[in-house]
């Protein structure tokens, strides 16, 4: 695949956005690096392990925010148990070595807006 490369130009607060065009989607990893210029000094940082791929965005209240190795725990109630044995099961058996996830950290306001976020 050929190399992909976009210039923009950051605002006075260094702030910038662009634009990917559109890949197809694979199962192979690639990188990608992220490069910048300032008085003449470039500075990269590069992505490793990066897939095109179907995503998939999950958002809620506070049920959303709890962790799936909780959700495998022993069940608080007897009558959760069934779900957490089946999740327990889905987890011995899982063999997707395409799967990513990415978890946002809990960091919002109802008073400002949130234009980046943490994660891990």
């Amino acid at each position: 695949m050929p190399d992909k490369k976009k210039t923009v130009i950051a605002d006075t607060d260094g702030k910038w956005q662009t634009y990917l065009d559109p890949l197809e989607a694979s199962a192979v990893s690639r990188d990608m690096t992220v490069s910048a210029k300032l008085n003449g000094e470039v500075k990269e940082l590069k992505i490793s392990d990066v897939l095109v791929v179907e995503v998939w965005l999950c958002g809620g209240q506070s049920n959303m925010y709890r962790t799936f190795s909780r959700m495998i725990d022993p069940a608080s109630e007897p009558m959760y148990e069934p779900v957490a044995e089946y999740l327990r099961e889905e987890v011995a058996t899982a063999n997707d070595p395409l799967f990513r996830q990415f978890w946002v950290d809990r960091d919002h306001s109802v008073f400002e807006e949130k234009t980046q976020g943490r994660g891990k």
